[in-house]
Formats: C-alpha cells, structure tokens, sequence
C-alpha cells in the first residue's frame, strides 16, 4: 500500500493517481456488488468518531485527473483551470509533498462511482461480469450527469447481455429488474440490448405497460428518460392485443357458417371444439387489451392450439357443409404466435423511440426492421 493510500485511507483505482473522489457511502442504500465490508475496505470506510453516526460514511476513491477529464466534458471543464477545483489540482500536483487533491462530491453514488472510474481506467478485473441492476441504474445516473454516456458502450452492452442471459433463465422474471435495465439501455444509446430488454418486458409484464395498473412503475417520469418509454412501448403493444383479438374472434364473426344453421352439426361442431381449446389454454376469457395475461404465455398457448378444421360430411346429398371453410380454426392464431416474434425490431427500436416514426421511414434506425402491416397472417 502506497503512502498516500496509508494517509488517506482510500479506495485504489489508480495507484499512481493525482486526485482523490470524497463520495458519501451510505450502508443502507448501498448498490454495489460487494460485502458490505469488503477486507481492504475497513481503512478508508471509518469516519471520525465525532461524526454524526446518521450520516452518510464518507468513502475516498484515488484516480487520474488526466482520464476523467478526458473522458467527461464535465469534469474536463471542472478541471482545466479556470475553476478553484482545477486551481487546487494544479497547486497539488506541483508540491510533491502535498496529498493528492481531494474532489468533493457530496451528491453522487459512491459504488457507481467507483465502477465508473474503473471502466474509465479499464480496471476489468475489478468489474463483475454482471452488476446488479440497481447499480447499472445508479451507474446511468452518474453517467448522464458528467455526459460520459458514450463509455458505457460496450462494457454496458456486455452487460446488459448477460442479464438477458439470466433472465432468460427465469420462468418469471422480476419486472423490476428488467425496468432497470431498460432506462440503462436508454441512458447507454444501445440499441440492440434496448430492444432485447423491450422484447422482454413486453412477454413478462401482465396487462398494459401504461395505466393505473403498469407494474413498470418506474418508467414513469424517470428523470433519465426523456420520453414517455412506457406509454410508447404500450401503444404498440395494443396493437399486439388487436391483433390477437382479430384472430380469436374471427372463427366467430368473420367466417362465413353456411351450415351453421342448417341440419347439419358439423359447423356448430368445430366452433364448440374451438371454443373448449380456447378455454383449456388459458386464452379466454380475455379483455381487448389483455390486461389480464401475458404476451409470453399467450404466443406460448397459440402456438399450441390443435388443428380444428370442419369434419368430412358422410352425407350422401348436397350438405350445406360443403360451402364452409375447411382451413383449421386455430390457424390464424398459430401463425399469429409467429409473426409477432418477428416484430421484435418495429417494437423496442431505440431510433423510432428517440426520433419518431420517421427515423425508420428515412432508413436510418441501427436496428433493421419491418413495419407492423407484416403482422396480419
């Protein structure tokens, strides 16, 4: 341990370092991926014992000036001299006796800081393959605050990667964490993970993703997003849900019966079997915005449906039967469970998100995709 890590009792990022972060630690509302007291931790995590014991811990984190500044347009300005704080970096780093300058920042989040100065200084030994989401969203915060954004691109984008693996791994996975990862992915400009996480919600979430009765509570009024990503998301979903409905009603009111009324029972036959396979999936009942089920089950149980077709009449005459449908009656809806898929692209694309409709009309969206008039078998 060097001297000035004896003197000052500090978190190393940056053993040969020029200034030290003072970052409040709170143990309660700690965010980071590590034992509460990890053992290198003890030194530089004790307060003076004179301290009000309500308040904040406060925690030291030794980094190069030189990489944040780079980094962050914000700190670049903080630090170039012509504020007391660059003054001061300046008078340290010119007294070899002098203890690195100390930056206070009473308002940020120390494990989020402390996992940006490692992405800064490429410290990827020090970084978990998959923080929790709690300190990926505390991370975005810090991020947008000193316009660093553009850092989280692949470190964020691994990541968050991993979390898609894990939640996959999840027969129900916590919606809470999946918000998180959203806003993250929105913070972060990554549009694939973004869509990948949307995908996700859009399958898990029971009901609408807006409204009274969202479980997406914190898409609502985040001060990261800077559009409303839950109403957005939700109006395309609903047209998920019309879709659905369109093909569960359409056997019942679209299709012409010609038998349907005559002798012959054959019609009123398969309807009645549709019916009973709607019921025994779970599919009905439902309401039009399906705010009872959700998407992930319901493509899971379309797909399923059995092939329901009108039998073969053994009539020996001219059957009215013979003028009725013979395609199955669950068709439209298992070819429905595999176009939806397909539109993963059209509904969580971060461009058409950010920029409207027209971003993908002018062909500029990352993400390659269709438009929803492909949905319809």
């Amino acid at each position: 341990m060097s001297k000035a890590e004896v003197m000052l009792s500090i978190r190393t990022v940056d053993s040969t370092g020029d200034m030290v972060l003072v970052v409040p630690y709170d143990l309660e509302t700690d965010v980071s991926d590590e034992p509460s007291e990890p053992p290198d931790a003890a030194p530089f995590s004790k307060t003076d014992p004179n301290d009000d014991p309500s308040k904040p811990e406060t925690r030291y984190i030794l980094v190069s000036s030189k990489i944040l500044s780079t980094a962050s347009p914000v700190f670049q300005v903080m630090l170039d001299g012509r504020f007391r704080e660059g003054v001061q970096l300046s008078d340290a780093k010119t007294s070899p006796d002098k203890e690195p300058f100390r930056l206070s920042l009473p308002d940020d989040d120390f494990a989020a800081m402390l996992l940006l100065c490692q992405v800064l200084h490429f410290k990827v030994s020090d970084i978990a393959a998959r923080p929790n989401s709690d300190l990926l969203l505390a991370l975005a915060s810090v991020c947008d605050k000193y316009q660093c954004t553009q850092t989280l691109k692949y470190c964020g984008a691994l990541w968050v990667r991993n979390w898609l693996l894990y939640l996959d791994l999840l027969s129900q996975p916590p919606i809470e964490d999946i918000c998180r990862l959203l806003i993250f992915s929105y913070v972060a400009d990554l549009p694939y993970e973004f869509c990948e996480v949307a995908w996700r919600l859009l399958l898990h979430h029971k009901g609408p993703l807006a409204g009274e009765q969202t479980q997406a509570v914190q898409l609502i009024d985040h001060p990261l997003l800077y559009q409303d990503v839950g109403s957005y998301l939700d109006r395309k979903r609903f047209r998920f849900c019309e879709a659905f409905h369109r093909a569960i009603t359409g056997p019942w009111t679209t299709w012409k019966w010609v038998s349907l009324s005559s002798g012959c029972y054959r019609a009123r036959d398969v309807i009645g079997r549709y019916t009973e396979a709607l019921r025994k999936s779970g599919i009905v009942p439902y309401e039009v915005d399906l705010r009872d089920h959700r998407l992930g089950f319901l493509l899971r149980a379309a797909s399923g449906l059995p092939y329901l077709a009108v039998k073969d009449c053994t009539n020996r005459y001219n059957c009215d039967c013979s003028g009725d449908k013979k395609e199955s009656l669950t068709m439209n809806l298992n070819v429905l469970s595999m176009n939806i898929p397909k539109q993963k692209g059209w509904f969580g694309c971060l461009d058409c998100l950010k920029r409207g409709e027209m971003s993908s009309k002018d062909r500029k969206c990352r993400l390659e995709h269709g438009d929803i008039s492909s949905l319809s078998p």
